[in-house]
């Protein structure tokens, strides 16, 4: 399988948002280009503001949301908790059928965590353990306040841990009249003390989101070409296009 994993370093930095942002970028880019979440809570599968939905109406792929996403719980809980108050334990490769299914149809996949890294899925199952199971190289999305440059270092390193390639981090949420001394040295500061490229930098979005325009509003503030040559070529190739010989 090839593709991203797309993490964050707190619940609400935005991963649906970027995921399907990034997945409607690189599908007008002429990539065959799939998402999927192994798991939600707070919201089943077809109401309109659930993760999964949201994945499919900014991708655009023409999927199921319950073949996106296999699991959800309603409860707003970390999904051990939320499965327990429903009565459910997740066994061990729960997302497998589903996974098998959209490898037959896209070419990469774009899996989307849920919360962070360390977030219980099941007993002695955590975040980190899927991803690890998937292999992907990780995006980690992250918010560009007072504050993200430890939890972004603390992520980069946990997912190093693991054996994890971080591909870059992703900060998203810049508020126009907002930025201050901490915004704007923060990208830098992620980029020293993490050995790791801060691959965006997106504003703030306002109002309903179009997939023309949030595959735009990856096109001009990320580094999609990067991205690109990463999912299509390896790692060798995007670091002697950019210079990234550190991830």
């Amino acid at each position: 399988m090839k593709g991203f994993f797309v993490t964050g370093t707190d619940t609400g930095v935005g991963k649906t948002l970027v995921a399907g942002a990034l997945a409607a970028a690189l599908r007008t880019a002429g990539l065959n280009v799939g998402v999927f979440k192994p798991v939600q809570s707070g919201a089943l599968q077809e109401e309109p503001d659930s993760d999964a939905a949201l994945l499919k109406t900014y991708s655009g792929v023409d999927d199921l949301v319950r073949e996106i996403c296999p699991v959800a719980f309603p409860a707003p809980l970390a999904p051990l908790v939320a499965a327990k108050v429903e009565g459910v334990t997740l066994s061990p490769g729960w997302y497998e059928p589903a996974l098998r299914r959209l490898e037959e149809r896209y070419d990469y996949l774009l899996v989307e965590g849920a919360g962070g890294l360390a977030v219980p899925l099941a007993p002695g199952l955590l975040v980190l353990d899927v991803m690890k199971h998937f292999g992907l190289p990780v995006l980690l999305v992250a918010r560009p306040t007072l504050g993200t440059v430890n939890h972004t270092l603390l992520s980069v390193e946990a997912l190093r841990a693991r054996g994890l390639t971080v591909a870059g981090v992703l900060l998203n949420g810049f508020r126009e009249g907002a930025i201050g001394i901490c915004e704007q040295t923060n990208p830098e500061l992620i980029e020293e003390y993490g050995r790791i490229p801060v691959l965006a930098r997106l504003p703030w979005l306002e109002g309903a989101f179009t997939r023309s325009g949030l595959a735009g509003w990856v096109e001009r503030y990320a580094d999609l070409d990067y991205l690109r040559v990463l999912l299509t070529e390896g790692k060798a190739m995007a670091c002697l296009q950019k210079g990234w010989c550190s991830i």
